[in-house]
């Protein structure tokens, strides 16, 4: 999560750049609801394709960790449940995935409303 949040931190700056500089050097209002949307349409994007095709985050490949779901590509739909779901489950104190530790597969709440699940493969 540690390496995605890295990758996350510099597109979200680089939005900011590429806004400010839209907007002839003047800073964004603190609290601009459609930037702060933008941020998060943002982070889910990355997500999402990185799920979609390949099945991998920067994180995840860097551990060797893949997503896989019940079909042979994750649908967009199926991003879009799983990146809510996470951050829901971070929000009520992780509890969505603390889930995991009694769970007999080892599922989180995103992974079973997703209907995808996370693997190791080495080499």
């Amino acid at each position: 999560m540690l390496y995605d949040c890295f990758a996350v931190l510099a597109i979200m700056m680089g939005l900011t750049i590429l806004a400010v500089g839209l907007r002839g050097g003047q800073p964004i209002a603190s609290g601009t609801i459609s930037f702060q949307l933008l941020l998060l349409f943002s982070n889910w994007l990355y997500f999402a394709y990185c799920w979609r095709f390949g099945g991998q985050t920067l994180g995840m490949r860097a551990w060797g960790v893949h997503l896989t779901g019940s079909t042979a590509k994750i649908s967009w739909t199926g991003t879009l449940v799983r990146y809510v779901t996470a951050w829901l489950s971070a929000v009520v104190i992780g509890a969505g995935f603390w889930t995991a530790i009694w769970h007999p597969a080892r599922l989180t709440w995103h992974d079973l409303l997703s209907n995808t699940w996370l693997e190791h493969r080495t080499g």
